[in-house]
């Protein structure tokens, strides 16, 4: 419902003291007035230009009232002005900037910063604060009961079911578990570093890359849910699917 969250993230404020909230699993942004009351949301759940896929990171330009939005999945920051979509923010040579996991955004003194989490660090860019008109959206609405499969199931789309780099769909792969599990959803994860759980997660990408050559030691059954170079993968121990308590 309006007003209400499913794991809100970062907030910005803009000249006349709106209060903007990422509102991460209900893909949108939504704006209160000076006295906390609900106004308005601003975007819509989808994969293209126009939309919001896993929303994260919050900017404004106060002086061009210019709205930056992060997706930590894709990569891209989208742009809104006047809750209209805007398309997403371009590198000078036309194509879309796309960061590794943008989990936050700050803007001052006309440059947009952004927290480029695996990256590992931060980085600045300056804005062109010259946008055409709003692009139009030609994309059906997409359903409540198909957004919620379709908030991690991209393998279900044509346009988004491409392997990643490991040969991993998107489904359970480390990108799209990162894309909440990064600090927007509180849970164990302050523990994954404990013991050396998870440590292919902080190994370096050389040692990463030498893990899909070589074969691995402990003979992973062929029918454990793995990737396509036997890697195992979130979706091997973990799901995020649960179900309700029957009482008999």
């Amino acid at each position: 419902m309006d007003g209400e969250f499913q794991y809100p993230y970062q907030m910005a404020f803009d000249r006349d003291g709106y209060l903007y909230v990422v509102d991460i699993m209900n893909s949108r942004i939504q704006q209160f007035d000076k006295n906390g009351r609900f106004f308005s949301t601003i975007g819509k759940f989808g994969t293209d230009k126009n939309s919001l896929f896993r929303p994260n990171g919050i900017a404004i330009d106060t002086k061009t009232d210019l709205l930056f939005i992060s997706d930590s999945y894709f990569g891209t920051i989208k742009v809104f002005k006047n809750g209209e979509s805007l398309g997403e923010l371009t590198e000078q040579n036309g194509n879309s900037l796309v960061l590794k996991s943008p989990t936050s955004l700050a803007f001052q003194d006309s440059k947009l910063i952004v927290a480029e989490t695996l990256g590992n660090q931060i980085v600045e860019f300056s804005i062109n604060p010259t946008f055409s008109t709003p692009a139009k959206n030609n994309s059906e609405p997409i359903e409540t009961s198909q957004k919620n499969c379709l908030a991690c199931h991209l393998s279900w789309n044509k346009e988004t079911a491409q392997p990643d780099k490991q040969g991993q769909l998107p489904d359970g792969g480390f990108s799209m578990c990162y894309s909440c599990h990064n600090g927007a959803i509180v849970d164990s994860r302050l523990r994954i570093g404990v013991n050396k759980q998870h440590s292919s997660v902080y190994d370096d990408e050389k040692l990463k890359k030498e893990r899909f050559v070589e074969k691995r030691a402990d003979k992973l059954p062929n029918d454990f849910p793995h990737g396509e170079h036997n890697e195992l993968n979130c979706a091997s121990c973990h799901t995020p699917h649960t179900k309700e308590n029957i009482e008999k």
